[in-house]
């Protein structure tokens, strides 16, 4: 419904083609953090179970190692098969618990009787095997908690191995795999926002500009143009159907424009011989005044056909006055 009278304000704001750039290159970003999320975790996951292998098997043999010393008490057996495993450089620390968690055998002795409180423990406690935990050695040094159960020949429960990996060296490396996978992604993000621009501003913004332009030409009444149509898509179609309102306005404003010449027409020869009748009412003869009023009726009669005319034509548009 069209309303006469209506204060239309040019609103500023960012352009579609920039707008469609933002949420495709969004996309794309929340995408690639989730890879890059998932490939971190991944990584992290592999070294992991790396370190678990070797600690298992760094554990069996301490079990086995150790067993009979623990078995029998021999406090020289369990220590010096603990300092075997810290010349490991990847070992920070080592110690024993028994069964309830209580520390037993400990390099520094302060440590003997303090009861040890860890995930890792209470899983190995619970399962039965080996289990792992990530701690912090220092504040920039982090590692992994190995529990180990350590059994005795007959399979009873001797205590627990507790030992810390050193695990900078692989933190190190997923460090240098997010920083290389953080440029990729940046590097991509920005590709990706040039080239969706690109795509989107040639086959998006360039048909709707001139679709602006068109419709800027028929604001003017100039209708002699149309656009080219050179796709099937929806673009296609809002060209063929901007095409075919084009036509149609051509016709309709064609149409009024010869209706306002009958009637600009029609109405100079009614005022006209009208003046005509006035001038010359006592000196006119009867066939010249009946000429003249015939010609007045016959205005008043096109007058009448072409405003019926305009009136059709104003109904195909649903129209309302502002009060």
């Amino acid at each position: 419904m069209i309303k006469k009278g209506t204060n239309h304000k040019k609103k500023r704001g960012f352009s579609l083609t920039f707008k469609i750039s933002v949420i495709i290159t969004l996309f794309i970003t929340v995408l690639m953090m989730g890879m890059g999320s998932m490939t971190y975790q991944m990584n992290r996951n592999i070294l992991i179970q790396q370190e678990m292998e070797l600690s298992l098997s760094l554990a069996g043999m301490a079990e086995e190692g150790m067993a009979p010393a623990l078995a029998n008490q021999e406090e020289t057996g369990v220590m010096n098969w603990l300092h075997s495993m810290q010349e490991d450089p990847k070992i920070y620390q080592t110690y024993v618990t028994d069964a309830d968690g209580a520390v037993t055998y400990h390099k520094n002795e302060a440590n003997i009787g303090n009861r040890m409180q860890t995930r890792a423990l209470e899983s190995a406690m619970e399962a039965g095997t080996i289990q792992v935990q990530p701690v912090r050695i220092t504040d920039d040094l982090p590692g992994l908690l190995f529990v180990a159960p350590l059994h005795g020949e007959s399979q009873e429960l001797l205590g627990y191995l507790h030992f810390v990996n050193d695990f900078s060296g692989a933190q190190l490396f997923l460090n240098e795999t997010a920083y290389q996978w953080l440029r990729i992604f940046v590097g991509v993000v920005l590709v990706s926002l040039i080239l969706v621009r690109m795509i989107i501003v040639k086959y998006v913004g360039t048909p709707v500009k001139k679709l602006l332009e068109s419709a800027e030409r028929i604001s003017t009444g100039d209708f002699s143009e149309n656009l080219e149509v050179d796709t099937r898509d929806e673009l296609g179609q809002l060209k063929q159907g901007f095409n075919l309102m084009n036509q149609q306005l051509a016709v309709l404003f064609d149409s009024i424009n010869r209706s306002v010449l009958e009637l600009d027409y029609s109405s100079r020869m009614i005022v006209s011989r009208g003046e005509q009748l006035e001038s010359e009412e006592n000196d006119l003869n009867p066939e010249r005044r009946q000429e003249w009023i015939k010609d007045i009726h016959n205005s008043g009669k096109r007058l009448v056909r072409v405003t019926g005319k305009l009136q059709s034509f104003l109904q195909q548009f649903r129209t309302e006055e502002q009060t």
